[in-house]
């Protein structure tokens, strides 16, 4: 990542639902451009300060505290609290997802301002306002990401949002994961897990190392 930022001018930003400061964090001491929750954060630059978009606290408050509750009485279930979003997590507890789907739909007013986003046994609950499709539109809308071809990688389905934005502005949407999430996506191009992706990424950065030229897409 860091050969890649460099070799780009900058043109390398990560978009996630986790947190800036949890993205700051994996990838510690690299800081990169980033957009986090969706794109309720983003850091245009790595030096730059976090900007806060589309939140809607009291919302988000009243059923995460909801959900909370059920947790503490479901095994298996677990709430992670990103601040301006949450998610709540039942992979260790399959079998909850339809409880969490039926609490899920008495606490979402479909007109209010939170959305839900269906994720691997995990549902996201965020602004409306913000996707990750979004995210990718602001970062392309500035130096050093303005007039470049997008690439985007992604393994689960929030990035589907993004997939459609970059397919749009011609570039490479990359859907990382098993043949059945695959065939589901819009990506135009597909890796069947993360090592491939990894053993990708690092021929890349090798290969731009070597050359040492600049390349026309931002991942």
């Amino acid at each position: 990542l860091q050969t890649l930022y460099e070799t780009l001018e900058g043109a390398l930003a990560i978009v996630s639902g986790r947190r800036i400061a949890d993205i700051d964090g994996f990838l510690a001491p690299l800081r990169l451009p980033a957009a986090g929750q969706h794109g309720i954060e983003r850091r245009p630059g790595p030096g730059a300060p976090v900007e806060v978009s589309g939140a809607h606290e009291t919302a988000l408050d009243s059923m995460r505290r909801e959900f909370a509750l059920f947790a503490e009485r479901r095994a298996g279930v677990f709430v992670e609290d990103k601040g301006q979003s949450f998610s709540v997590h039942y992979r260790q507890a399959p079998d909850a997802g339809p409880e969490v789907e039926a609490l899920a739909r008495r606490v979402l007013d479909p007109d209010g301002p939170i959305r839900t986003v269906r994720g691997k046994m995990v549902l996201d609950f965020k602004s409306a306002a913000a996707d990750k499709g979004r995210a990718v539109e602001a970062f392309l809308s500035a130096p050093p990401f303005a007039g470049r071809r997008p690439v985007f990688a992604g393994d689960d389905v929030t990035d589907e949002d993004a997939f459609k934005v970059v397919n749009g502005c011609g570039g490479h949407s990359i859907r990382i994961g098993d043949v059945e999430s695959i065939a589901e996506s819009s990506a135009r191009w597909a890796c069947p897990d993360t090592a491939g992706f990894s053993a990708w990424l690092e021929g890349l950065a090798d290969a731009c190392a070597e050359s040492g030229s600049g390349m026309s897409s931002s991942g």
